[in-house]
């Protein structure tokens, strides 16, 4: 913060001092208490400087820093305040898109033989990620062909590193299987996929496009070669925009690299699949504009917080004439004290819900200011279970959570009622709610009421779930007292 101060006396201002002092609880930002000014002659002026550092702790809102300058001889300054806005901490989220082996000419993997390894890291967070560093760590009787570490200096949101990595088995290699490990970090310490498993098939034919894919290829690149499900393949393309229309995507899958104490199992499995292919279907189906869509893969609390405040904003600026999409895939929770449901981001457990993003929270604030429509679709439980595991193991019994209140002109689509749990359909590598969703959206080309929409929901996610995973799912609606009576004829077509 740069500020001037001017010495209009006829002499000179000596030994000055600014003390700077807050009003509020400042979260987050950094700044010195006092600086020495030094001396300013008569009739002359200065300029100085007022560091200011934010961290991850920084939150959202308005900031009033109040300024004293004081001089040797009490001849102060008239105290000054000034004003500035801060936003949320936005991290970073480094993962291992994808990967391949291959070889200068095609052929089995044998031991002699040199494999290249060829990786791609992406950045899939919405915050720059910085000091990044790979490092490949091959099994006894494997010979490194280049150096096995890696380092790059930024990685900005969205971008890709690519890696090529030389390694040949000695002759002695025996193993039917290869197994590199790899091993990501940056400079925050938390937000890049720890580690990573290769595996690689020996005396196995490696054409040159034999891609085996880690994880799904991140926003906004859709790579068609790594998808299994038929609503990922041949989605409609419909030319009708609508610029009202608005979308805020989530896809909370990876929860064991953001927190210690649980593992694996307890990540929800496909909601960056789900979240992904969700964002696709809103901008070639239901007509909203690419850069009215925001999508937030594993967000962390100040990332989910900062977005729902950008949205109700853009809402406020639409004069009334928003139509708002919400999509959420991944952990839900329950307050054990007052029943109250939460969605849960990947910085958060169930043991600090109270942390999350409560339901009742989340409707207000979409229904802050007067919009067209607000439709909320919820691919996650909130019993206490989970896709595969609870995010609290020694949960016991599961909550039957509180229904929220609605305001605004709004409707919410749940996957699952009461105290049942949310399953994935692991043939199609999406949340069953969401393959059914997807799968009703494409062959009606959005062209269907909201009823019709819920009944087939119903109807078929109640028979498949008990088909597929064999226990209950019963997708749920929910709707605002101002739409009771014209909430089934809306329509997802823009």
């Amino acid at each position: 913060m740069i500020f001037a101060v001017k010495n209009a006396g006829e002499g000179p201002a000596i030994n000055l001092v600014a003390e700077i002092s807050s009003p509020d609880i400042v979260r987050g930002i950094v700044f010195p208490s006092k600086i020495a000014l030094g001396t300013i002659p008569p009739n002359k002026q200065d300029t100085f400087e007022i560091p200011l550092t934010g961290n991850e702790d920084i939150g959202t809102g308005e900031v009033t820093l109040d300024v004293k300058v004081k001089e040797a001889n009490f001849n102060d300054m008239k105290p000054f305040s000034i004003k500035f806005h801060s936003l949320a901490f936005t991290p970073p989220s480094i993962i291992l898109a994808d990967y391949k082996f291959v070889m200068e000419n095609a052929g089995k993997a044998l031991p002699g033989k040199e494999i290249i390894l060829k990786v791609k890291i992406q950045n899939v967070g919405h915050g720059s990620a910085k000091n990044l560093k790979a490092v490949f760590i091959v099994p006894p009787l494997v010979n490194e062909n280049d150096r096995p570490d890696y380092d790059k200096e930024e990685l900005k949101p969205n971008e890709t590193w690519e890696i090529t990595f030389p390694f040949t088995p000695k002759y002695s290699y025996t193993d039917s299987i290869l197994h590199i490990v790899l091993k990501l970090s940056e400079s925050y310490g938390q937000y890049a996929k720890a580690e990573n498993n290769l595996i690689l098939e020996m005396n196995k034919d490696i054409p040159p496009d034999n891609i085996k894919v880690g994880t799904k290829p991140p926003e906004p690149v859709i790579d068609t070669a790594s998808y299994t499900s038929d609503v990922d393949k041949d989605i409609p393309v419909l030319q009708t925009k609508n610029a009202n229309r608005f979308a805020l995507i989530i896809g909370n899958e990876d929860y064991s690299s953001y927190q210690k104490g649980i593992d694996k199992e307890s990540d929800v499995e496909f909601a960056i699949q789900d979240a992904r292919i969700f964002k696709t279907y809103c901008s070639n189906v239901m007509g909203i504009p690419d850069r009215n869509i925001t999508l937030l893969i594993n967000a962390t609390t100040g990332t989910f917080n900062h977005e729902i405040e950008i949205l109700s904003r853009i809402i406020n600026t639409t004069n009334g004439q928003a139509e708002v999409f919400f999509y959420y895939a991944g952990h839900g929770f329950p307050d054990e004290s007052t029943g109250e449901a939460y969605l849960v981001p990947v910085d958060v457990t169930g043991s600090n819900i109270k942390n999350g993003i409560r339901l009742n929270d989340l409707y207000s604030k979409l229904a802050e200011y007067p919009s067209q429509r607000i439709t909320v679709f919820l691919d996650a439980c909130f019993s206490g279970g989970g896709r595969n595991k609870s995010l609290e193991a020694s949960r016991a019994v599961r909550i039957n959570p509180k229904d929220a209140e609605l305001k605004g002109n709004m409707v919410v689509f749940t996957s699952s009622s009461g105290n049942e749990t949310s399953a994935p359909y692991n043939e199609k590598n999406h949340g069953i709610f969401t393959y059914f969703l997807l799968k009703k959206i494409k062959e009606t080309n959005g062209d269907i009421s909201y009823k019709d929409l819920y009944d087939y929901l119903s109807k078929t996610i109640k028979q498949e779930s008990l088909l597929i995973n064999k226990k209950e799912q019963n997708p749920s609606i929910l709707h605002s007292p101002s739409v009771d009576k014209n909430w089934g004829l809306w329509n997802l077509k823009p």
